[in-house]
């Protein structure tokens, strides 16, 4: 599989990717293309320099991820990537771009945030099995917390996954 292809999210271009998130009971239900701005303004302080990049594979449309520069979540003061939010393509499930996402953006992450990444969280509907069971194949430490599953990993050290 070829290196994805990413660009910034754009409401005009990219309205249609809500459905993707609609048809998954498991995500949050704030459509992207009327609500990220709304989002991003009421977690301004968990996140700096929030961004929605997409994916592709060719022409193909792999899915989008979510990004934020903010806090680790464990201590407060050193710099983490979140990752809110991370949608594949319903057509292209199960076919290994969810960790191809995951592991260019975390190859990247210092890039995405223009600076040293200390670790990285990522958080889902405990009850999204196909995230769930991706990310236990991952380097991350679990954390449960009710309805939400976090995952965290340090960047020190950290290779392709």
């Amino acid at each position: 599989m070829a290196k994805l292809n990413w660009v910034n999210y754009n409401p005009l271009m990219h309205a249609h990717l809500d459905a993707w998130r609609f048809a998954n009971p498991n995500i949050a239900k704030f459509a992207l293309s009327s609500d990220i701005s709304a989002f991003i303004e009421k977690h301004k302080t968990d996140f700096l320099d929030s961004k929605v990049k997409v994916a592709y594979d060719g022409e193909n449309t792999v899915g989008f991820i979510g990004t934020g520069f903010c806090k680790e979540p464990f201590d407060g003061k050193h710099a983490s990537l979140c990752l809110p939010l991370v949608v594949i393509n319903p057509a292209l499930s199960r076919q290994g771009y969810g960790r191809k996402m995951l592991n260019e953006v975390i190859s990247n992450a210092e890039e995405i945030v223009g600076g040293e990444v200390e670790s990285i969280s990522l958080s889902t509907h405990a009850e999204n099995s196909a995230m769930n069971n991706l990310m236990q194949k991952l380097p991350f430490q679990k954390i449960n917390l009710g309805k939400v599953s976090v995952y965290f990993m340090r960047c020190k050290g950290v290779e392709k996954l």
